[in-house]
C-alpha cells in the first residue's frame, strides 16, 4: 500500500493584496470592491471598505461618517458630580 502526500495549494500573497470586507483577497481594488461574497457575509450587506495588506491602510471606502469614526476618539461628558458646596452650602 503507497501513501499518498498531500499538498496544499497556496496562493502567492505578493499577488493579492487588497481585502473587501468579508476578508476575500484580490488582485485589485475594483474587482475587490464589487465581491459579491459580501452581500452574504460583510455585516453591513455590502462591501463598504477595502483595505491593502502591504500597509494596513484603507485604499478605499463606500462612505465615511466623521462623527462614528471619531465618536470612540473624543472623551464622553462626565455626568453632573455634586461638589461639597453644593451639597452643604453652609459649612463654608
Amino acid at each position: 500500500m503507497t501513501q499518498q502526500a498531500n499538498t496544499i495549494e497556496t496562493i502567492d500573497i505578493e499577488s493579492y493584496v487588497y481585502e473587501c470586507s468579508c476578508g476575500e483577497c484580490y488582485r485589485t481594488v475594483e474587482a475587490a470592491r464589487r465581491c459579491r461574497k459580501c452581500w452574504h457575509y460583510a455585516p453591513e450587506g455590502y462591501c463598504d471598505e477595502v483595505i491593502d495588506f502591504r500597509h494596513g491602510g484603507t485604499v478605499w471606502t463606500a462612505r465615511v461618517n466623521w462623527d462614528e469614526e471619531l465618536e470612540g476618539a473624543l472623551p464622553k461628558p462626565r455626568p453632573f458630580a455634586p461638589t461639597f458646596a453644593d451639597v452643604w452650602p453652609a459649612a463654608l
